[in-house]
């Protein structure tokens, strides 16, 4: 993830082309041409790229995230209500932390708050995991 945000993705716009993925295999002087990379990972006919592409551990994640969260509390808003955080909806690393050990998380954590930290700033928005979910708890 931080490679997307750091080298790939350099606009934040969520979308890379092969010319951008050819870029940064030439700069890093990887092995595998960047073609190669881009047939295996979206295919020989898409035009661009996303994280989700990139990252399908982060969707993943996501997705169970979401399914702890409604078989521990009925809901991601119960559970995103009971939430701690000094500056809720926004949570910091630690605290996503705890609450993923509370809701026994088994996706890596650490790979899902940096897949939500779109900005890199070290703050996510409970509404990217569920904004019905983030509105109800508020």
């Amino acid at each position: 993830v931080q490679a997307w945000r750091k080298a790939l993705d350099r606009e934040g716009n969520d979308l890379i082309s092969l010319e951008d993925l050819a870029q940064v295999v030439e700069a890093i002087e990887f092995e595998v041409p960047a073609k190669d990379l881009w047939e295996e990972i979206v295919g020989p006919e898409a035009e661009e790229m996303t994280l989700r592409d990139w990252c399908p551990q982060g969707a993943m994640a996501i997705k169970e995230f979401k399914k702890r969260c409604v078989d521990v509390y009925g809901s991601t808003g119960l559970a995103f209500a009971d939430f701690k955080a000094k500056r809720k909806p926004l949570a910091n690393k630690d605290e996503f932390r705890t609450f993923c050990a509370q809701i026994r998380l088994r996706s890596n954590h650490k790979m899902l708050f940096d897949y939500l930290d779109t900005r890199g700033v070290g703050y996510i928005q409970m509404a990217h995991i569920d904004m019905e979910g983030c509105t109800e708890a508020i």
